[in-house]
């Protein structure tokens, strides 16, 4: 499923606040969601957007919770929806010429220490 999840149903508040709402699990996705396409939205992508955000990640941090995803990126907007843009690697965040050298190396099945 995803990367990381927390268990909120413990919150130490519930039982002194019985009005407090539910809340959901904690979801965060990484890079490794990306591979294993665990993020159903990204489903409808290019194939391309995808494995360029793929190789991105190869370099760059990618850290999303469930809420980013589900609530605040406007899936008919994409890419151009500007959370999308903030939180997704876009291959504008590497040189032309990193990017290609990453692409080739992922292309090649290439050892986690050679990227």
């Amino acid at each position: 499923m995803c990367g990381v999840s927390v268990d909120m149903s413990k919150n130490p508040l519930r039982g002194r606040y019985p009005g407090l709402p539910q809340v959901q699990r904690l979801q965060i996705h990484t890079s490794q969601d990306l591979k294993r396409g665990s993020i159903p939205q990204l489903e409808k992508l290019p194939g391309e957007l995808k494995e360029a955000m793929r190789v991105v990640a190869q370099v760059l941090p990618f850290r999303v919770n469930r809420y980013v995803v589900e609530e605040l990126i406007d899936w008919g907007k994409v890419p151009e929806d500007p959370l999308f843009q903030l939180t997704f690697p876009q291959p504008g965040m590497l040189a032309p010429e990193d990017f290609e050298s990453v692409a080739r190396l992922l292309r090649q099945n290439a050892a986690v220490t050679e990227l």
